[in-house]
């Protein structure tokens, strides 16, 4: 399958318990996500960054300077809905409990392997939630994550496919990116490469046959959520 994929954008908010204003785990979290990170001193200027760039992840620690928790993660599930953008899902971990271990993700992939049959790929890689689990320590948590995920994934299906419909390329990219991050983060690697190469192509202002696709992507979308209810249950 055809498409590149790009690092994931991760937003930190920073811990209020590290004095000197940086999460000492924010490194931790590029290599072990592969991600790009930016960080954000208070809840205000964190709301302030979501709403304005559109990350994959949001980062929260169990305390967050100038508001708790949970209000923090509502406030920034209000704004984004009031701004209709798309809101990332957010994560309450610290930064520093993600470890490098190894996750295989799109990315990790041998060159030159566009051509290999996916069909005989599992719709989740479980190597993949199996080190987040152990890294985190926590299969709550996890768990939880996933059930956002899924939560959140008949809308992003029916947006990428109202897209596609009226040929929105644009939408269809700022949407695909998101939900290739966060697929690729849960294992749904084959989720994953489909809006990589829906991404690339809206970059490169590549029609689409809509009809084919959008059938491609409920079909995923699918055997994505099969999977990772699976391993919720299992």
């Amino acid at each position: 399958m055809l498409g590149t994929m790009t690092r994931p954008t991760v937003l930190v908010v920073t811990d209020r318990n590290h004095g000197d204003g940086r999460d000492p785990g924010a490194s931790a979290l590029v290599e072990r996500l592969g991600a790009e990170v930016t960080s954000a001193a208070d809840a205000q200027e964190a709301v302030a960054q979501v709403v304005a760039f559109r990350f994959d992840l949001v980062v929260l620690p169990a305390d967050p300077p100038g508001m708790c928790f949970h209000e923090l993660a509502r406030t920034i599930e209000s704004m984004c809905r009031d701004a209709q953008v798309p809101c990332p899902p957010v994560w309450r971990v610290e930064a520093s409990m993600l470890t490098t271990g190894a996750v295989v993700t799109p990315a990790d992939r041998p060159d030159g392997d566009d051509t290999a049959d996916e069909s005989a790929e599992p719709a989740i890689d479980t190597a993949t939630l199996d080190a987040l689990e152990s890294d985190i320590g926590d299969r709550g948590f996890v768990v939880d994550t996933v059930e956002v995920y899924l939560a959140e994934l008949p809308e992003r299906v029916a947006s990428i496919a109202a897209g596609l419909e009226a040929d929105r390329a644009d939408d269809v990219k700022a949407i695909a990116h998101s939900l290739k991050s966060s697929s690729a983060m849960l294992g749904a690697l084959r989720m994953a490469s489909l809006c990589a190469t829906l991404e690339h192509q809206g970059a490169t202002g590549q029609g689409f046959d809509s009809t084919t696709v959008v059938a491609q992507v409920r079909a995923e979308a699918a055997a994505a959520e099969a999977g990772l209810r699976a391993y919720v249950t299992g």
